[in-house]
């Protein structure tokens, strides 16, 4: 399989192989030892750091999830995954240009013009990279009702997803401490509250995403150095301080205060 598919650089044809892939009666044993160092291959090819970084950040996501371009974007600029640029327009046309290259290398599929997803297949290469080498933990789309446990929040986590779960208390899970932590995506969980010091040991917190869950207020333990909160569409932050988020960009929520 991977000899005859060293030479395909046809999308469409790569996409079949995958479904292929899938579909085909394969052990684990087979998909360890024949599928997963050919896909390893494609993210090994792309050589960029900046793509590569770019690509893993997506499988915060769960699978087969329609991932909007511009909010994936506006991610990877406050994260400081790509280039400096010096406008917000040419940051996002070298973003558009990033998703564009991963969809040509079939990394990424495109769901609409505004829209992109990973393939299942090509997520479980990237998470199993991710977990390997650059400190995430992502527990998204699992069904979970319980917020994992504090031990779990290792120090050297960088990046954790627990979207889309079912998760509504956080009330064991105090104030873990994970000081490199770096993005935080709680969104599409049924979650009312945050404990009041659940941030404190998280300085470098840079991205919270708590869309679609139902919190009204973020505790004053926040980091300093946030630069993004997504809200809106059933996440409503009625009562925001200012003096926390003053410089932080919000996506979908308003701002207390003028």
């Amino acid at each position: 399989m991977g000899g005859s598919m060293r030479g395909v650089i046809d999308i469409h044809e790569w996409r079949d192989a995958l479904e292929e892939l899938k579909e085909s009666s394969m052990g684990p044993d087979d998909m360890e030892n024949k599928v997963f160092p050919l896909l390893l291959c494609s993210f090994i090819r792309l050589r960029d750091p900046k793509l590569q970084r770019c690509f893993l950040y997506c499988c915060l996501y769960p699978e087969d999830y329609r991932i909007p371009r511009e909010e994936l974007i506006s991610k990877f600029i406050s994260e400081g995954l790509m280039d400096r640029r010096n406008s917000r327009q040419a940051s996002f046309d070298q973003g558009h240009s990033i998703l564009n290259k991963l969809e040509n290398a079939s990394l990424l599929e495109r769901a609409d013009s505004k829209y992109v997803r990973m393939h299942d297949l090509i997520r479980d290469m990237a998470l199993r990279i991710a977990r390997n080498d650059t400190g995430f933990m992502v527990k998204a789309g699992l069904q979970l009702h319980v917020i994992p446990e504090e031990q779990e929040w290792e120090e050297d986590l960088d990046k954790i997803s627990l979207m889309c779960n079912k998760i509504s208390d956080m009330t064991h899970c105090v104030s873990p401490n994970c000081p490199r932590l770096s993005t935080l995506i709680l969104r599409r969980n049924p979650l009312e509250k945050i404990p009041d010091a659940f941030f404190v040991h998280m300085r470098g917190l840079k991205i919270l995403d708590l869309s679609y869950t139902w919190i009204e207020e973020l505790p004053n333990s926040l980091s300093d150095h946030l630069k993004q909160v997504f809200g809106g569409r059933g996440a409503d932050l009625m009562s925001l301080d200012i003096a926390v988020i003053k410089s932080v960009e919000t996506q979908g929520i308003e701002r207390t205060g003028s």
